[in-house]
């Protein structure tokens, strides 16, 4: 039928058929908690948690290690069911509705990727058709309550509740994962944060460095949208909020080790425009990527309002001029001339957002010190590490390396320039990039 054909790249993903919103809805609510956690461009995350006294939950889910979240995407209708002349709110739903080619290319990401440490553990891919059901109308309800309520921007995707939200006909890709945590954006405005001082952003930086190092090296992968809200961070089991002053004895067997004195747990997500090569077993190779330039508006975002908007302008130039601060708008006829495509393989544009995500983790941690008034000596001590490895400065450091001003001294242009450098300082050790 017309809904097969349509869906044909991702129906071949996946084992299970075509279902009703209501009846996946019904299926899980009957065992699970379904709670709306996040958002993002062209999704919505819902947390899926086993209840500890639910003894009816299937033993395989009950004894999961750990639980799931759900990114739930809706896509593109068949284009013979698009009307030609169409009311604002359905014009606005169909901007924010992916279209199954994308989906495809991050579902194959996805598995291709969870072998690697420090990348999302896939888990399954569901095919949706209908309204939302009620257990996940009352979780978008929830979250957009309290986003109200503490004054932040609430949901962009139209209200389930309402009856007219969506159609009878609207598709649905449910992407299944293991819940990785919480996002980095909001967790360094906690106090949990704040209670591993600086070696927190120490254990973050060198995880996620080291994660897209070893990508790049088994994919030839890049991001491309690496920001604080696509990587999660799980805080260690039993955490007391000491800052894992706790976790000294973890650390007496890990002695050779510079990464790791937290026990936090860094993990990459959300591939929706990442590049990556995937071998087939016949030994052809597919290229897993968005083309951005599909997407201008990516580009056109204003900076003043988030240093964010910036970086994807110098991911750009970087990529295509080899100079993150050049205008791309103005070298059109370089670029052109390059040869370059999104197609290829740049993971200078890794390198870009490295930079911004230690440059957002030291920007939080300076205006922390400054608000509560802690000294670099207090926030150093907060959790143990080796006496000859002063995280700080060697982040200060780096933070220098990567500014995007230096671009061209530093010869920077890959994360695994990154790990080779760090190794070179001994700022980490080959059980660090190995482990």
């Amino acid at each position: 039928n017309i809904f097969d054909t349509h869906l044909d790249q991702l129906v071949s993903l996946t084992s299970s058929t075509l279902a009703s919103f209501m009846e996946f809805d019904s299926s899980l609510s009957a065992h699970f908690h379904i709670t709306k956690i996040a958002e993002a461009s062209f999704s919505q995350v819902f947390l899926l948690s086993v209840p500890d006294n639910d003894k009816a939950v299937p033993t395989s889910r009950r004894h999961a290690p750990k639980p799931s979240v759900l990114k739930l995407i809706p896509l593109t209708p068949p284009s013979s069911l698009i009307p030609a002349r169409q009311s604002k709110a359905y014009a606005n739903l169909l901007s924010l509705c992916s279209t199954p080619t994308n989906v495809a290319s991050e579902v194959r990401l996805l598995q291709h990727l969870s072998p690697v440490p420090g990348f999302t553990n896939f888990r399954g891919l569901h095919l949706l058709r209908g309204r939302p059901g009620p257990a996940f109308c009352s979780g978008y309800k929830t979250w957009d309550t309290a986003q109200r309520r503490e004054g932040k921007e609430r949901s962009h995707f139209p209200d389930p509740n309402r009856k007219n939200a969506y159609g009878a006909d609207q598709l649905w890709a449910v992407i299944e994962m293991q819940d990785a945590g919480s996002d980095l954006e909001r967790l360094v405005e906690t106090p949990a944060w704040a209670a591993f001082g600086i070696s927190a952003v120490w254990d973050v930086f060198w995880q996620v460095v080291l994660a897209c190092g070893k990508a790049e090296t088994a994919s030839r992968w890049e991001h491309r949208d690496l920001h604080m809200g696509n990587i999660c961070v799980r805080l260690p089991q039993n955490s007391t909020g000491d800052g894992g002053k706790g976790l000294q004895s973890r650390h007496d067997d890990t002695k050779t080790r510079k990464v790791g004195f937290t026990g936090l747990e860094a993990t990459v997500i959300d591939y929706t425009i990442s590049r990556a090569e995937i071998h087939a077993p016949s030994g052809a190779v597919e290229v897993a990527f968005i083309d951005l330039d599909e997407d201008p508006a990516l580009f056109e975002g204003d900076g003043d309002v988030e240093y964010q908007y910036d970086i994807y302008r110098f991911m750009r130039a970087a990529v295509f001029l080899d100079d993150p601060l050049a205008d791309a708008n103005t070298r059109q006829d370089e670029i052109d001339a390059s040869g370059r495509t999104w197609r290829g393989y740049h993971p200078q544009s890794n390198v870009v957002w490295l930079h911004f995500i230690l440059h957002q983790m030291l920007e939080n941690f300076d205006h922390r010190a400054a608000t509560i008034g802690n000294s670099e000596e207090q926030t150093r001590a907060e959790t143990p590490v080796p006496v000859d490895l002063n995280c700080e400065t060697i982040l200060r450091e780096l933070a220098a390396l990567l500014c995007l001003d230096g671009w061209r001294a530093s010869g920077l242009r890959s994360a695994g320039d990154l790990v080779a450098l760090a190794l070179k300082r001994t700022w980490l050790n080959v059980d660090d990039v190995v482990g």
